[in-house]
């Protein structure tokens, strides 16, 4: 069967269906100009995408998906008539399917996870000319296509902050799209000590040797964050480090004349601990006799002179 759809019956047709019919013939290369509201970039500060406990999620029917996968939060936050949302790994590989590969560029730099800052993204030698340019040819791009994956028509997936020098995605947002870019986590922070247990700073030689380590076994990392959570937790990076030629240790607090503990740590042998994983995925060691819940320290046997800890998030 052929329909035939003339000029003035494609007029007729809404925006949406309008982009759809054009994704069809050429993906990700025939946009039709962005109507105002689909370049909307709400401003948010850090704090209105709330605790991850505060995010709706509608899952997935168990036949669709292999594990509990969040599809989209309902509501992040309020910003009027437009709200920014969550997309999930589905909704993440159909945005990227039919956005033009300039937009799936820039995308990877707001997967990256933090927010991008404006000059990086507008000028002379960046992707977008002006501010104009990145809200006509990104951001209403990318919103339009977003409101069609999700049906939803107040959706949008960028806000910047009040004084628009930054722009951002959510973190959950950032999660899927890494997954569909096949972009590796953020490597992990940490916090260093010197083998006497006082802390050094994270450009001392050794600090930066072992944060050499830590990239390079980086690279061949499949992990992701547990569904609905926005970074690996402590147990998946450290077990996946221990795995990569790292040893884990651990530190126990120094406590001072008052009983107070200190910002030194006295090192246990390996030999003399038990790890443990509780429910939420977190890393718990202690003493074989149970006297102490110590901190988790790693260690690389080409940097013995350097320990370092999770820093905490």
């Amino acid at each position: 069967m052929m329909i035939m759809i003339t000029p003035q019956d494609f007029r007729r047709l809404s925006a949406g269906c309008q982009q759809e019919l054009l994704s069809l013939l050429a993906p990700g290369e025939s946009e039709l100009p962005p109507r105002e509201d689909e370049m909307t970039m709400p401003s948010m500060d850090t704090d209105q995408y709330g605790p991850m406990d505060a995010h709706i999620f509608l899952p997935l029917p168990p036949e669709e998906s292999g594990f509990s996968q969040p599809t989209f939060a309902v509501e992040v936050a309020d910003t009027g008539a437009k709200r920014v949302i969550d997309i999930s790994i589905e909704q993440a590989r159909e945005l990227i399917a039919n956005v033009s590969e300039r937009s799936q560029d820039a995308l990877k730099l707001f997967a990256a996870g933090p927010a991008v800052p404006l000059a990086t993204l507008v000028g002379p030698t960046a992707p977008y000319r002006d501010f104009n340019d990145l809200k006509r040819s990104l951001v209403g791009a990318v919103n339009r296509r977003l409101r069609t994956v999700t049906e939803n028509r107040a959706a949008v997936l960028f806000s910047s902050d009040r004084d628009k020098t930054r722009i951002r995605i959510t973190p959950l947002s950032a999660v899927a799209l890494r997954q569909v870019l096949q972009m590796p986590e953020p490597l992990p922070e940490f916090a260093f000590f010197d083998r006497i247990g006082q802390a050094v700073s994270a450009s001392t030689e050794s600090a930066i040797a072992f944060q050499t380590s830590v990239r390079a076994v980086w690279h061949d990392l499949s992990l992701r964050p547990l569904p609905g959570q926005v970074n690996l937790t402590a147990d998946q990076t450290i077990r996946y480090l221990a795995d990569h030629g790292f040893a884990v240790m651990a530190g126990k607090p120094v406590a001072d004349d008052d009983g107070q503990p200190t910002l030194r740590y006295e090192f246990m042998a390996g030999a003399d601990l038990i790890s443990l994983t509780d429910q939420s995925g977190t890393i718990t060691m202690a003493t074989v006799e149970g006297a102490v819940h110590p901190k988790a320290f790693l260690v690389h046997p080409a940097h013995p002179d350097v320990f370092a800890a999770l820093a905490e998030v």
